[in-house]
């Protein structure tokens, strides 16, 4: 398993179809931020709660969503 830092929603998007995040765990999180990232146009992100103060400084820790490029 491959941890992910940094995905676009069209990434993810392949990711998801290729069914590589389990349906009980990180899909629906993966698709919740990716629902959200192309559809407010901001980015988003997946972390623990516990590090999320670290992982919006270092943008090494958790999942960050960006936009697709234009």
């Amino acid at each position: 398993m491959e941890a992910l830092s940094h995905l676009t929603p069209s990434e993810a998007d392949k990711y998801l179809a290729e069914g590589h995040f389990g349906a009980g765990s990180m899909q629906p999180k993966i698709a919740a931020c990716v629902d959200f990232t192309r559809t407010a146009s901001l980015p988003s992100l997946i972390t623990n709660l516990d590090q999320i103060a670290t992982a919006l400084v270092d943008r090494n820790v958790g999942t960050h969503f960006t936009c697709d490029p234009q």
